[in-house]
């Protein structure tokens, strides 16, 4: 464990940055006892009051998996923000303290896009599809437009085409662009899974930036509805486009292949029989 007392010592004006490097090393010992020997100099030396580093010692907190430490200091800030109420909030959820956490976000003076999105990413999280679903539209009831973060996490839930394709118009009509990279892969992904690959490569084409995650979500979408040749066919087009395939393309290749391979040998064995069939007929029918 490292020592508080010596970069205190020599400090006669303290500073936001020197405190905040505090809490860096806390965070990077993982020591519970540093982090209250911490937030007792925080107190002591007038400091608490600070937005900045009260909410950096609630991250702190946050990190170190006690729920109960999280919400005593949280209670005990006197200056809470938004960021204050998010940061705990991401803290709740993320340790798995999900009705603690929902009562956080009830008891909210007011919430942001982070603190839907947060509530939206953990239902997402743990398969509360309709949860999720729900929370989305509560937050558009709010007057709060979805970020692009948002349709994101609503597109890898989405298991009906009719539904896949409310959410894109939806992210169309909140003014959200959906053929930016994030959502746009998210899109792409979405359309494949739903056995759509016309609608995957129409986003890929409007969309004003890609990369590899990109064309390995179209070169799949095409690989599941069957058509295994197109899919190959991409590759060909990643590497025109200057990319480099990653392990998730060659993998995606070798099953293609390993396909194709199956389906050859399949085709030749029912040849085979068609032959041996047909020269049956002929035989019998030869007087």
């Amino acid at each position: 464990m490292f020592s508080f007392s010596k970069p205190l010592q020599g400090l006669y004006r303290t500073s936001v940055s020197c405190f905040s490097d505090l809490i860096d090393m806390c965070v990077h010992s993982r020591s519970q006892r540093s982090a209250k020997i911490f937030h007792a100099q925080l107190i002591k030396f007038g400091l608490i009051n600070d937005t900045f580093l009260g909410n950096r010692c609630l991250d702190m907190y946050t990190r170190f998996g006690v729920s109960t430490d999280v919400l005593r200091y949280f209670d005990e800030l006197p200056r809470k923000k938004l960021v204050s109420w998010n940061i705990c909030l991401k803290g709740m959820l993320k340790l798995g303290e999900f009705t603690k956490a929902r009562k956080l976000f009830d008891e909210m003076p007011q919430r942001d896009v982070v603190s839907w999105n947060s509530m939206i990413s953990t239902y997402s999280s743990v398969g509360l599809v309709g949860s999720a679903l729900n929370m989305f539209l509560d937050m558009q009831k709010a007057g709060l437009r979805p970020s692009e973060f948002t349709y994101s996490m609503l597109a890898s839930l989405i298991s009906c085409a009719n539904q896949g394709k409310q959410i894109h118009g939806n992210a169309i009509i909140n003014g959200v662009n959906p053929f930016c990279l994030v959502l746009g892969n998210s899109l792409i992904d979405m359309y494949g899974k739903l056995y759509l690959p016309d609608f995957s490569l129409a986003v890929l084409t409007q969309m004003q930036e890609v990369d590899i995650i990109s064309w390995n979500s179209l070169m799949l979408a095409f690989h599941i509805s069957g058509q295994s040749l197109l899919s190959l066919e991409q590759l060909r087009l990643i590497t025109r486009a200057g990319l480099s395939p990653d392990k998730f393309t060659l993998s995606l290749v070798t099953t293609i292949c390993s396909t194709l391979q199956d389906l050859v040998k399949d085709w030749n064995t029912r040849s085979g029989s068609l032959k041996k069939s047909a020269y049956g007929i002929l035989e019998s029918a030869t007087p």
